[in-house]
């Protein structure tokens, strides 16, 4: 009973491993699995282990590895089956290798694009901080973190809670600082303004290694609240930014905006609308230009095709009927020109993997393309 409790165990081991890593290399999959209503959940759980072994793919081949043995030293091979399903293993780990390849190849473009910038080479694979992170990925470098503080007003807390008639809607409204433990002080630092509950690698590194101040927030989502408040609250949260984070040590003269996906959209959108008054109600008079944007994977054109425009106007606007000339205005590929012409274009750097399936690396393409003619 406890052999073949154990053999059942390697296969749908084996089974689910595979089907994570031909998801990771082949981004079709995933998409065409989307558009059954009912595998929403399932779907996220694939995505979520995609990312996974993405990232740490030597980690799972070691694991999996040690299951071998396990089984192994069981007498779980004693049979033809679990050789047959060892067989398919075998393909899985040489796709993990292959992952962790393409992950180094794509370490070239990005020491390019570093050497460009910063003249400086970034660490090879086979440096000692590098190193250091594959042996423990979850390794954090000590920090000093401020969490939830409250950016929005007493009224602004008051509106919220009778909007969405939940007294919870202010928890939401809020945001944590995060700076090194060992940072002596001195002149102000360079701020990171980024998603709550999303604390990345890159930004642990601008903590430790360039005294950055990172401040992570969050703002309320549909349904409870009807987009555009989520741009409202990501402007109210620049507002905080620009008037307390002296207080921190951060420089609010030099802000970055950060986002992964729908964030993205949002740190594009509030960097291309600075200052406009109907995204600052009570507070029109706030400076809230920053001085430049990264985008992770981001969500840079909300119409690249009826289902997502459908889905943003449904999910997020709340509203299946929105005017066409709403969703112009707020995707940031189709404000970039109209940007350019205000003065409003800021630094961009858009981060995109071929491999995504939720957005499209042709996006990013898209995007640098109108931005490159926007600063001419």
């Amino acid at each position: 009973m406890l052999l073949t409790l154990l053999v059942w165990n390697y296969t749908l081991s084996v089974a689910f491993v595979g089907l994570v890593t031909a998801c990771a290399f082949d981004k079709t999959v995933i998409p065409l699995l989307q558009k059954h209503k009912a595998l929403h959940i399932p779907l996220i759980v694939l995505g979520l282990s995609c990312s996974f072994v993405a990232e740490l793919p030597l980690h799972v081949l070691l694991f999996k590895i040690i299951h071998v043995k396990f089984v192994h030293l069981f007498g779980g091979f004693d049979t033809f089956f679990p050789w047959l399903v060892y067989t398919l293993d075998l393909a899985t780990m040489a796709g993990l290798v292959g992952l962790f390849i393409q992950a180094e190849n794509s370490r070239q473009d990005a020491d390019r694009v570093v050497r460009e910038l910063d003249g400086k080479p970034i660490e090879s694979f086979l440096s000692f901080p590098y190193l250091k992170h594959l042996v423990n990925p979850f390794y954090r470098i000590p920090l000093t973190v401020y969490p939830n503080i409250t950016y929005a007003t007493n009224e602004e807390c008051t509106e919220a809670i009778v909007k969405a008639n939940d007294y919870s809607q202010p928890r939401f409204m809020t945001l944590d600082v995060y700076r090194s433990s060992h940072c002596p002080d001195g002149p102000l630092r360079p701020v990171l303004y980024g998603s709550k509950n999303t604390f990345h690698p890159f930004e642990a590194l601008l903590v430790a290694e360039n005294n950055w101040v990172v401040v992570n927030i969050d703002y309320r989502l549909a349904p409870a609240n009807a987009y555009p408040t989520h741009l409202l609250d990501v402007k109210r949260a620049l507002r905080w930014v620009k008037q307390s984070i002296r207080s921190f040590g951060g420089d609010p003269n030099f802000v970055v905006l950060e986002g992964d996906s729908g964030g993205a959209q949002l740190a594009a959108m509030a960097a291309f609308t600075a200052n406009q008054p109907e995204f600052q109600p009570g507070f029109e008079e706030v400076d809230t230009s920053v001085q430049g944007v990264i985008s992770l994977s981001g969500g840079l054109d909300i119409q690249t095709s009826e289902e997502a425009k459908a889905f943003f106007a449904e999910r997020v606007i709340m509203d299946p009927n929105v005017k066409q000339s709403f969703l112009d205005e707020h995707s940031p590929i189709h404000v970039l020109p109209k940007a350019g012409r205000d003065g409003k274009l800021v630094p961009f750097l858009a981060i995109a993997g071929r491999l995504d399936s939720l957005n499209d690396c042709s996006i990013a393409e898209d995007f640098k393309t109108i931005y490159d003619e926007g600063m001419q």
